[in-house]
């Protein structure tokens, strides 16, 4: 359950609608030249959003009549959280807008535990073209989804499926339903993974023109590297392309700038993590350490979960020494 005060509450509803606010300048961005004609966005491509705005569920107690909380029909309104692209091409940035809807609102209970359904409708591409988007990778079937809060350390999600909340999380869900206090508050910020509902066609050469407004690209991609656990004792050395840059510690990140193309990183050598990046890219990598083999691992990540990671995290200053990590 989402740890919400009565006074971060009373701030998010008393807070003036996000619609009506001012869209932030956008960030430099990549993309090639695309050929004259159409571009095809493939149907099930994921994209990572946030809510832009609160949505609170029905309480569970009757008592509670001072609450506005959100009707079905009500808009809304969410923001890409990371780049999709197509062929190299940046087909939806980051910061772009997209829309569900409330679908239905009651009182939760022990078998639907947040009483709030939602549809995702759509979201904007960079020519300001709608493209559909929906909650399950494969089929049409059914758009509608249950608000099913996760929370980590580094921020809130809605997930399905094999996601998995504490112990705690749990705990404290199932206690405020037997005292009669339970009700769910999606906060700014939380994170929801959709998929494109159906193969969507672009026009290229408007997709291109579209870039050539925006401000001038960065030449180069930042590379995010952050460790959220794992033991404390344990200093893992991080060496991207054979050069040292230090030790991570729990809640800790370094920050660099690549060129363009292929690169190399590891912290065992056993465990090489290999991968590519475009110009103006923004690329996330966790560092992890495997439960069976006990092995120092990188791995990928979506920048939305990167963002929320690095936001407790500290940022470690780069050695830039030639490797010094430890042969196997």
């Amino acid at each position: 359950m989402v740890k919400f005060s009565q006074a971060a509450l009373l701030l998010c509803l008393l807070s003036p609608p996000v619609r009506g606010q001012t869209a932030s300048t956008p960030e430099p961005l990549s993309n090639q030249s695309a050929e004259p004609g159409k571009l095809t966005v493939p149907n099930g491509t994921p994209v990572m959003l946030r809510f832009a705005e609160p949505v609170v569920g029905m309480p569970q107690s009757l008592l509670m009549k001072t609450v506005q909380h959100a009707k079905p029909g009500d808009r809304v309104r969410l923001v890409v959280a990371t780049d999709v692209r197509v062929q190299s091409l940046i087909v939806v940035k980051k910061g772009s807008l997209a829309q569900a809807t409330v679908i239905q609102v009651s009182r939760p209970d022990k078998y639907d535990e947040s009483g709030l359904q939602l549809r995702f409708d759509w979201m904007k591409s960079v020519n300001d073209q709608g493209i559909p988007i929906r909650q399950k990778r494969n089929g049409k079937d059914s758009n509608k989804f249950i608000a099913h809060l996760f929370v980590k350390p580094g921020g809130t999600y809605i997930g399905f499926g094999l996601d998995t909340r504490s112990w705690s999380d749990g705990w404290r869900r199932m206690m405020m339903r037997e005292a009669g206090q339970q009700w769910t508050v999606i906060p700014v910020g939380t994170r929801i993974r959709a998929y494109v509902n159906g193969d969507m066609l672009l026009n290229s050469e408007e997709v291109t023109k579209a870039f050539a407004a925006l401000p001038a690209q960065n030449p180069t991609a930042t590379v995010t590297i952050f460790r959220e656990k794992g033991p404390m004792k344990e200093q893992p050395h991080v060496v991207c392309d054979e050069k040292d840059l230090g030790v991570l510690s729990q809640w800790q990140y370094f920050l660099l700038e690549m060129e363009p193309g292929k690169h190399s990183c590891f912290s065992d050598r056993t465990e090489k993590f290999e991968f590519s990046v475009l110009a103006g890219e923004d690329f996330y990598a966790e560092l992890r350490r495997t439960k069976m083999s006990g092995k120092w691992k990188l791995q990928e990540t979506d920048s939305a979960t990167g963002e929320d990671a690095i936001a407790t995290s500290l940022l470690v200053e780069i050695s830039g020494e030639p490797s010094q990590a430890p042969k196997p």
